[in-house]
């Protein structure tokens, strides 16, 4: 594989020169390697884990603010397509949206195939902030590089830990494997677990905030709005059924055949209109006379 020319040390941020975990896989990775780097920060609500996701961004990338974070997949896409430097990253921070939010994931599933055809060889950083990695399909999962798991937090000091697992998948299979990297770091070789975060910078959490208050605002308006029956959906008058059958040409979905005759199946005007009992009963009357019919 081909190879840029690697940064100097004074290039190199000094959170990243001094963490083996930033600069031996993903620094490493992107700077050294020409590839990009897509990684998961999973953590249960209060664990930290938008938080670690923005420290981590602003160590691998000095130039990082709020206007490279995104709340919905528009927005990461956006960014994705816009002409960054190499190294430059982007928080797709899941922000609350939650397990009821289905939709969400089903086009993060979509999308990530898109995502690392049109940047793959950008050599940039991803970080996606999730509650279970489980909300991310197998296949999805397959496309991630990294996954941090927020283990503990600090509130009174102000930190908080993640482990750190490499991702690799088996081809044949498909199935992913965690693992954690073995490194060479200061003469020797060991295995490293994880990372520990102090908070994002005073400028990002008071950006943060902010934006992301406005789209959980949004996101909660439209689930009561999801919940909420508008009040021109909320009942059929009688003589309006009529007439939306005769517009819709539909008076056969409605007339069934029996050995006594045709018959007009008000059961089924019941379910398609909300109508009751009496209701139905005042249809069939009102269609016998508006379509002429000799039926029972």
């Amino acid at each position: 594989m081909s190879q840029i020319e690697r940064p100097t040390a004074d290039q190199i941020p000094d959170p990243v020169r001094n963490s083996a975990i930033l600069r031996k896989v993903i620094w490493r990775r992107v700077h050294e390697w020409n590839q990009n780097f897509m990684g998961v920060v999973v953590g249960e609500t209060g664990k930290g884990k938008s938080y670690a996701s923005l420290r981590l961004a602003e160590a691998l990338d000095p130039h990082f603010s709020i206007d490279d974070v995104a709340f919905t997949l528009e927005e990461f896409f956006t960014l994705v397509e816009e002409d960054r430097p190499e190294g430059s990253v982007i928080v797709l921070d899941e922000a609350g949206v939650g397990a009821s939010h289905r939709d969400w994931y089903d086009d993060a599933h979509q999308h990530l195939n898109y995502v690392l055809q049109t940047w793959r060889h950008q050599n940039r950083i991803a970080l996606l902030t999730l509650p279970e990695l489980d909300k991310l399909d197998p296949v999805a999962r397959s496309r991630l590089h990294g996954y941090f798991e927020m283990v503990r937090i600090n509130h009174d000091e102000q930190w908080s830990r993640a482990q750190y697992k490499n991702i690799k998948t088996n081809p044949r299979t498909g199935e992913n494997y965690f693992r954690y990297p073995r490194l060479r770091w200061d003469g020797t070789k060991r295995k490293y677990k994880g990372l520990t975060f102090g908070l994002p910078s005073d400028e990002i959490r008071e950006q943060y905030e902010p934006a992301k208050k406005e789209f959980t605002d949004s996101l909660n308006e439209g689930a009561r709005e999801s919940v909420t029956p508008e009040e021109e959906e909320d009942d059929y008058a009688p003589r309006e059924v009529v007439d939306e059958v005769e517009q819709r040409d539909a008076l056969d979905a409605y007339l069934e055949d029996s050995p006594g005759g045709q018959y007009i199946n008000r059961d089924l005007l019941k379910v398609d209109y909300g109508l009751t009992e009496n209701e139905s009963k005042t249809v069939k009357s009102l269609l016998k006379r508006r379509f002429d019919l000799d039926v029972m």
